[in-house]
Formats: structure tokens, C-alpha cells, sequence
């Protein structure tokens, strides 16, 4: 079985690690960012919600499909060149959703930005883990962690700017500057990029991979789902269950990023010396414990507590996610980040829509439900298929 400790490993915190961390960081800025664009993109352009709406499920989609693709472009072109060719792609699609035409031009736009920060990510994300090695999740955390804080930070400088005379669009636009700035600086430091691919460069067929690899797949959708839902429709639950305003609701939901950054802070430590299946575990506990009480809690106060401790339980999901995907994959990193972001994507473009469908029938708290459910299930595979990294990072110890 895997243990629950294993000497202190801590990240080397050198210039290639900390450009990467900042990639990482500018591209949840985009992601956190664009949700709160679309209700004013949509006044804009005069469209429904269900149009709206669609620029979220083109860019889940063009994710999952940029996800399955991303191994055989690094293994093309290398980590390097794929992370500058799709961040370019990125920003390109940015700059194309703030031309204010219609529908026709910002729904493509999405799906170029989509499938550009979904390659950089399963790149940056397997150069992280095979550099750092053994030090791989907690630096993994910590990256996540910073990105946490552009999540906090994104939607007050769209809420800022369109508030002001430069509009909400500058914002989006400081992101594609950072980011040219950052593959300025990255540039210098290609060959680092490819050599920690040179070193774990052969994959293999889809079929060579370890069965616990899929398991771990379903654990990552798992974990997605939870995500997905909680900041989907906590607003509903605050307003339904707290009794808050619109207003104050939609404001409540910071409660739940607080606790990620801080749950995130917290888990890079952590992870230094824990190993990634007792940490998952113990977040798994958290949330689902915590989660339970927000359903009882009757009184605004101790629901935002509830919801600040949901949001610690739940933010290491996506970088221990990683992190156990990839320690699952004997030695196949860039396949194991790919599959992490399709697991993601998937789950984020469906579990969402079931739970709605199901509040509509019987009420949002109710339909909350379906979270804990999902955590019963996560942790039952990592307690009956425990991985537990081995010493490199890269592969799976033998139980």
C-alpha cells in the first residue's frame, strides 16, 4: 500500500520553474477572466444566454479535442516549440473575441484560445513534473496555487475596466501582452524545456498504457466534476438555501476561490513531504465533509463558512489530479497531462448540466447531492487503486 510520508522534497525554484508558473498563471487569468465578459459580450452583441452559453461548450470541446492531440505535437515539435506555438494561438484568439462584431467571430476565436492554452497547459504541466521530479506535485501546487490568485483577481479587472473608459476588453488585452513578455523571457530557456522531454520522450501506443492510469483518469473527472459544479452553482445555493440577494450572492462565491488559495498555499507545503494519495484523500474528506454541512447549514454565515472550507477540500484537485496521472503512467508524462485535460474537460462540459437539469426538478440543494456522490467515488479509487510515486516522479511504485 502507499505510504503516507517520504522525505521532504522540495521544488527547485530556478528561472525555468518560475516562467513556467507564471504561464500558468496568465492563462487562468484568461480562463477565470472570460466568464465574467459574457454577459457584457452578450449585451453587446444582442444574443441569448443559450449563445452566450455557447461560447463555454466550444471551448470545453475544442479543449478535450486539443488534449488528444497535445502528445503527438510534442513529440513533433517538442515542448518548447509547442508551448510558444500554441501560447501565440492563444493570444491570437483573444485578440480576435474583442472585436466587437457578432457570434460568428467570437465563437471561432474561442476555440483557437481553447485548444492554444490547452496544448501550452499539457506541456508546461509535464515539464513541471518530469523537471522538479520527485518535488513534481508540490510544485505542480504550487503553480496552481498563484493561478488561484489570478482567479480571485481577473473578474475585479474586467469588473474595473468596464466600469471605466478603457473598457472591459483591457483586461483581456494586458493578458496577451504578459504573454508575449513571458515568451520573450521562456525563449532563453528553450533548451531546458526540451531536454526534460528528450529525457521521457518515447509514449508508446494509447493501448501500453498501465490500467491504474485509467483509473486514475476516472479520478481526475471525478474531481473536475466537483470543481465544476461547486463554482457553477454555488451562486443558486447561496441565494436559494442562504436567503442572499443576487448581488451578495454572486459575491459569496469569492468565499469559495479564499479557500482555494489558501487550501493550495497550504497543500504545496504539504506536498513536499505527503504523499499525493494521503493529501487526495484528505481534501476528499474536507470538501465532502464540509460540503454535507452547507447542505444543513441554515443560516448565511455558516454557509459561507461551509463553502470556505469546500473550496480548501477542493484545490488541490487538479494539481494532485495531475500529479497521480502522470506518477500513474509509467514514464508516458505528456500523455498523462493530456489525459488529465480531457478528464477535465469532459467532466466540466457535462456534470454541470446534469446538475442543473436536476435542480430544475428538485431544487438546487437537492441536486448538490450529486457533489458528495462524486467524492464517494473518488475516494473509493484511491483507496482500492492507490498509486504512489516513485522517487523520479515519473512512475508508479509498485504496491
Amino acid at each position: 500500500m502507499a505510504t503516507r510520508t517520504s522525505p521532504v522534497v522540495r521544488p527547485t525554484r530556478d528561472r525555468p520553474t518560475w516562467i513556467a508558473y507564471v504561464e500558468i498563471t496568465l492563462i487562468a487569468f484568461f480562463t477565470m477572466g472570460y466568464g465574467s465578459t459574457l454577459a457584457l459580450l452578450r449585451d453587446e452583441q444582442g444574443t441569448t444566454r443559450t449563445v452566450a452559453g455557447a461560447h463555454a461548450a466550444v471551448l470545453a470541446l475544442a479543449s478535450v479535442l486539443a488534449a488528444l492531440a497535445a502528445p503527438r505535437l510534442v513529440a513533433r515539435w517538442g515542448r518548447s516549440t509547442l508551448i510558444r506555438r500554441s501560447l501565440a494561438g492563444m493570444a491570437a484568439g483573444v485578440l480576435l473575441y474583442t472585436v466587437p462584431w457578432g457570434p460568428w467571430v467570437t465563437l471561432p476565436a474561442i476555440a483557437l484560445v481553447g485548444v492554444g492554452f490547452t496544448c501550452a497547459l499539457v506541456a508546461i504541466n509535464a515539464f513541471i513534473l518530469d523537471y522538479q521530479q520527485g518535488a513534481g506535485p508540490a510544485a505542480l501546487t504550487q503553480a496552481n496555487a498563484l493561478a488561484a490568485v489570478a482567479g480571485l483577481v481577473a473578474p475585479l479587472v474586467v469588473g474595473l475596466g468596464a466600469a471605466t473608459v478603457l473598457g472591459w476588453r483591457a483586461g483581456l488585452w494586458a493578458v496577451v501582452i504578459a504573454i508575449g513578455v513571458a515568451e520573450v523571457i521562456r525563449a532563453r530557456m528553450s533548451p531546458v524545456f526540451d531536454l526534460a522531454h528528450r529525457a521521457t520522450a518515447s509514449q508508446g501506443s494509447w493501448r501500453s498504457l498501465p490500467r491504474r492510469m485509467w483509473w486514475s483518469f476516472a479520478l481526475v473527472g471525478c474531481l473536475s466534476a466537483v470543481e465544476a459544479c461547486t463554482f457553477t452553482w454555488s451562486v443558486d445555493l447561496l441565494r436559494e438555501q442562504g436567503g442572499l440577494s443576487p448581488a451578495s450572492a454572486a459575491a459569496g462565491l469569492g468565499i469559495v476561490s479564499a479557500g482555494m488559495v489558501l487550501g493550495r498555499l497550504a497543500a504545496s507545503r504539504l506536498a513536499e513531504s505527503i504523499s499525493i494519495d494521503a493529501l487526495l484523500r484528505a481534501a476528499v474528506g474536507i470538501a465532502g465533509l464540509s460540503l454535507l454541512a452547507a447542505l444543513l447549514a441554515r443560516t448565511p454565515a455558516m454557509l459561507l463558512a461551509c463553502l470556505f472550507l469546500v473550496g480548501a477540500g477542493i484545490s488541490v484537485n487538479w494539481p494532485l489530479g495531475v500529479s497521480r496521472l502522470v506518477a500513474a503512467s509509467g514514464g508516458h508524462a505528456n500523455r498523462g497531462a493530456s489525459l488529465a485535460s480531457v478528464a477535465g474537460g469532459i467532466a466540466a462540459g457535462t456534470f454541470p448540466f446534469v446538475m442543473g437539469a436536476w435542480a430544475d426538478e428538485a431544487g438546487i440543494s437537492t441536486a448538490f447531492l450529486l457533489v458528495p456522490a462524486l467524492l464517494v467515488l473518488a475516494m473509493a479509487i484511491l483507496l482500492l487503486v492507490p498509486v504512489r510515486a516513485s522517487s523520479d516522479g515519473g512512475n508508479p511504485a509498485d504496491d
